[in-house]
């Protein structure tokens, strides 16, 4: 089997998963390898597609054996008028640079997710296994994170469509917006690391590592501030959004996944998988405040702001806890699905919506009396959702289907499903009406499959025909004007009218047909049927199956292939390493010839009398003389030989190469590889348009497909790059991939400047300087379309988050820093409170802390130095009590060292985590708490102290709360104060006393009861 077209690696959060959790990760692998067996398993058409299911290795590079290859990249003319509609917008990928050119050229690429087109070899985004999904009001647009693709999918709602694609980091979990910054916040759990999404522009602004996991996503509105869970270090990670700095780090409960912010409250209330409980911390103190103990794996969270109520998610245990955040207390329990893994707030129904990951639907819930009022099916594994307050809508984002379903808030049923990714695999050119067609599978075998009409004059769909479960081969009647397109997963072919773009029939066959061929010589159209071993005969007169011819058990037939000079069809068979050879005279066998490993697909050169079979494992192409019924040649190939087709015009056959993302083109009058096209990520099918001499090529993972011409020397445009910024005496880059690096010096208003000429294409670059004092922002890739192309780039000084950070202060007094002549100021809350300060560049500046009645800052002033990363100032203020005040102290006995604890004093907390806590207060009597610390107990926990004219200390000793029995002295526990042996011993003499008077209880009971015997009248009940 080739590799999965999703690079998904399980995270090192999988290891520690149990119950459902667990179950969901191995859901996703299953998921991939769904995907994976649907890409490999084969593409026909009526030029032979192929179909295999041998596992290997990515092929990493390519030996070019000394063959005179070229890889073209870039198209020969203007992408035509429809081009110049929001090409920036829709610019979703990387794309490849040009290189120089070879037979064939990729003028164009169609992007079938929106059916945009693009110059050149476009290589656009994808999405795979949506994990996460927001809503930006401010552009009224959905942000989708792709958890197996490393994207995000941005959709416009109001016409359902993917308007852009964002590559981000490793395995997208988490995504928030941030309404004060139009930003998205994406966390990627596979790198450790949150992506900073511009929502005008669709680029990311910046990157923030992260120590393990990142999950979940919330923004605070009222702080400004941005939570993300770290799953598998069990702590969340407080980011300010105006620098994108972390300010702190807060410990919470074990796995804490997903993160909702309670705008009623100012509260963050963080689910935490491992340990079922759910930890509620302070806007502003970012500390845990509570700890409320809920269902088995809590995994969804949401805000429920007209009943001031949490709802959380439990997995493992198929229900939803009510938190009231006023009591922290769960105050009602909900049943709903299997596994339910999020949750959403529709203000609009008054409703709580719950994706339920097992049972692949979505229960609502009323506000009202926390009871289900609706139970909505929806995609595969639905994962994650939230509410567009602009339609009104609930989306809802379904891992394994890749779709998201449209809940409508008036009537709370399925309005729309958008797809965030396509599967093109089979495409066959109509030459009756100037059409291509191409089968997209969907997410998997299983899925209803489509058929996308594609007319040649304007390269757009003009039709999406909706075939069977898991559409894949296709092939063109050209004697009838139909469409015949095998479906995998319903074991039949659909028969669609190529004048009506609609299905005619639906044909029952062998399991699972890949391969499909028509056969212009006898009206018939052949069916290769992998998992039934056999070929079915189509008659396209009565669209009824005439003849099914065997083959051997175990050979897999995969492609097919019509052979007009002699009548006859080839069939190849992967697992038996040979390919078949049927007359369409008799409908049996007729010869067998042996090729290299795995023949997936063949085409037939009626030029020259061969048939050339591509060797999926053996990465080569065999050619067979179809006279002889011989190999003639084999021919090495680039990396994992899929799809082909015979090119008359030119006397090649163009074979596409799956893990190397490129086509050959092969001689065939040579035998040799004389050019390699760059095309989209892992191509699979492949047929030919005789009237323009056009190319298309599917390529599965893409999306997309590339269309090839014949190449002609390209005119190129002048492109220039422009900065601003950067200072006299730097130097600046411009990288673009797959061309030599450009570079200059600035001097004054010179070197402001870098000029290139290219041909029509999209082009990915970076900019760089060796000045790391200034940071460039541009927008990558730029397009060249026909004319001249201006890209600017502005370089800005790099600067650095600076913040103080002070303990010692009880809470509701004002603290302030003057830091380079700029003052800032806080309220205290009696923990550790931080001031976070304008960003600054490189430098030493001066800092003065503002005195604070009754306390002195230690230090009280001195130089910051910012020196590349992030600076804080930590600040310990100590009493010093004014005229008429003394220091009242609390000293703790029994704490672990830097344990962090905490005492309120009248209406002030202050907290620390050393041994000491000190007030300073009036004359007065003052009643004092100490607060709880998990696992130990206070003496005294509350009480009062006394000041008159002098201090006063209380001594706080803690001790650790009993969690296992006392034990004897020599290591075994003790029992009712004795050693094990003993007090088993009486336990068990206690128990067999207790037992004998039990049953001379009941004996006596038994005996009163019984009546005196008399012989009965009739035979008791049973005798």
């Amino acid at each position: 089997m080739p590799p999965s077209p999703m690079r998904y690696t399980p995270s090192p959060r999988a290891i520690v998963l149990s119950g459902v959790e667990r179950d969901r990760q191995l859901w996703r692998v299953v998921i991939v390898a769904g995907c994976l067996l649907v890409v490999i398993s084969g593409t026909g058409n009526v030029l032979g597609n192929p179909t295999d299911h041998r596992s290997l290795p990515r092929v990493a590079g390519e030996s070019t054996g000394g063959l005179a290859e070229n890889i073209a990249q870039v198209g020969a003319s203007h992408a035509g008028a429809g081009l110049e509609f929001h090409a920036r917008s829709l610019a979703v990928g990387h794309p490849s640079a040009p290189a120089p050119l070879g037979p064939h050229v990729v003028n164009r690429t169609l992007v079938l997710l929106n059916d945009s087109v693009f110059p050149g070899n476009f290589l656009a985004g994808y999405g795979q296994g949506p994990a996460a999904v927001a809503y930006d009001s401010g552009k009224s647009e959905v942000f989708v994170a792709d958890e197996y693709s490393d994207n995000v999918s941005v959709i416009n709602d109001t016409t359902n469509v993917v308007i852009a694609t964002v590559p981000v980091g490793g395995s997208p979990q988490g995504i928030a917006y941030d309404l004060g910054k139009s930003e998205l916040f994406v966390a990627n759990e596979g790198t450790d690391s949150v992506s900073v999404i511009n929502d005008t522009t669709n680029v990311v602004m910046a990157t923030i590592p992260l120590a393990s996991n990142p999950f979940g996503v919330a923004y605070d509105s009222k702080q400004a501030t941005v939570f993300v869970t770290e799953f598998l270090s069990n702590e969340v990670a407080v980011i300010n959004d105006s620098n994108d700095a972390i300010l702190k780090i807060t410990p919470v409960g074990t796995s804490p996944e997903a993160v909702a912010y309670d705008s009623g409250e100012g509260e963050i209330f963080v689910a935490n998988l491992e340990s079922n409980n759910v930890s509620v911390l302070g806007g502003m103190s970012e500390s845990v405040l509570k700890t409320v103990p809920v269902g088995g794996n809590p995994a969804g969270i949401a805000y429920d702001s007209d009943e001031n109520q949490v709802y959380v998610a439990n997995a493992e245990t198929n229900n939803v806890s009510v938190i009231s955040d006023t009591s922290f207390t769960v105050v009602a329990t909900v049943n709903v699905g299997m596994a339910p893994e999020s949750a959403a707030f529709d203000t609009d129904l008054a409703e709580v919506f719950v994706a339920n990951f097992d049972s692949d639907n979505v229960s609502a819930i009323s506000e009202i009396d926390d009871k289900v009022v609706g139970t909505i099916g929806v995609g595969t594994h639905p994962q994650a959702l939230t509410y567009d307050g602009g339609k009104m809508e609930i989306m809802v984002a379904s891992l394994a289907s890749s779709d998201l379903s449209v809940i409508s808030g008036s009537t709370g049923t399925v309005v729309a499903t958008i797809a965030v990714r396509v599967l093109p695999q089979g495409v066959a050119y109509d030459s009756g009406r100037g059409e291509f067609f191409v089968a997209n599978t969907g997410t998997d075998s299983n899925a209803i499959g489509a058929v996308e009409v594609i007319s040649v004059s304007t390269n757009t769909v003009v039709a999406t025909v909706p075939a069977g479960r898991g559409s894949y081969g296709v092939a063109y009647d050209g004697g009838k004007g139909e469409i015949f397109v095998g479906n995998i997963g319903g074991d039949d072919v659909s028969v669609i009218s190529d004048s009506t773009n609609s299905v005619l029939a639906t044909i029952p066959v062998g399991l699972s047909p890949r391969g499909i061929a028509y056969d212009s010589g006898s009206g018939e159209v052949f069916v290769a049927n992998q998992n039934s071993q056999n070929v079915s005969v189509i008659s396209d007169a009565t669209n009824k199956v005439v003849a099914t011819v065997p083959l051997a058990n175990g050979s897999d037939p995969d492609g097919v292939a019509y052979d007009g000079g002699t009548g006859e069809v080839f069939v190849t068979e992967g697992a038996a390493d040979e390919v078949s050879i049927i007359s369409d005279a008799t409908d049996k066998v007729v010869a067998n010839v042996s090729v290299l490993g795995s023949p997936f697909a063949a085409t037939y050169d009626d030029a020259k009398g061969e048939v050339f079979v591509a060797g999926f494992v053996s990465d080569n192409v065999s050619v067979i003389n179809d006279t002889r019924n011989t190999v003639v040649a084999s021919i090495p190939m680039a990396g994992t030989s899929y799809g082909l087709v015979f090119d008359p015009a030119q006397g090649t056959v163009l074979v596409t190469n799956y893990l190397s993302n490129i086509v050959s083109v092969i001689s065939d009058a040579t035998n040799v590889v004389v050019a390699k096209v760059a095309v989209g990520n892992e191509p699979v099918a492949i047929a030919y348009d005789g009237s323009r001499g056009a190319t298309y090529v599917s390529n599965s993972v893409q999306g997309t497909l590339s269309i090839l011409y014949q190449a002609v020397p390209p005119p190129t445009y002048p492109v220039t790059f422009a900065e601003t910024g950067l200072p006299s005496g730097s130097t600046w880059f411009v990288n673009i991939t797959g061309q030599p690096t450009m570079s200059v010096p600035i001097s004054g208003s010179s070197g402001t400047i870098i000029s290139t000429h290219l041909p029509n294409g999209t082009y990915s670059f970076r900019v760089s300087t060796n000045n790391k004092s200034w940071s460039p922002t541009y927008t990558s890739p730029f397009i060249v379309n026909g004319g001249p192309d201006a890209v600017s780039v502005t370089f800005a000084e790099v600067v650095y988050a600076v913040s103080f950070s002070e303990t010692g202060i009880p809470s509701g007094l004002t603290w302030s820093v003057t830091f380079n002549a700029v003052p800032a100021s806080g309220m205290t809350d009696g923990g550790k409170d931080t001031l976070t300060l304008a960003a600054q560049p490189n430098g030493t500046y001066p800092y003065a802390i503002e005195p604070v009645e009754g306390y002195l800052a230690d230090p009280g002033h001195g130089n910051l130095t910012v020196s590349g990363g992030l600076v804080m100032q930590a600040v310990s203020f100590s009493p010093s009590p004014g005229p008429g005040r003394y220091v009242v102290s609390f000293q703790e006995s029994g704490l672990p060292a830097r344990t962090p604890w905490g005492v309120t004093l009248g209406a002030s907390l202050l907290s620390s985590s050393s041994a000491w806590i000190n007030f300073t207060q009036a004359n007065g009597s003052f009643s004092f708490e100490v607060g709880s610390v998990s696992g130990y107990a206070a003496t005294p926990s509350t009480g009062s102290v006394d000041v008159n004219g002098v201090g006063v200390s209380q001594s706080i000793d803690f001790k650790a709360t009993q969690t296992s029995p006392p034990t004897n002295g020599t290591g075994s526990p003790e029992i009712l104060g004795l050693p094990p042996i003993e007090a088993y011993a009486l336990l068990a003499g206690i128990a067999f006393v207790v037992l004998l008077g039990v049953v001379a209880a009941v004996e006596l009971r038994r005996r009163k009861k019984v009546p005196p015997v008399a012989a009965p009248s009739t035979p008791p009940p049973g005798a």
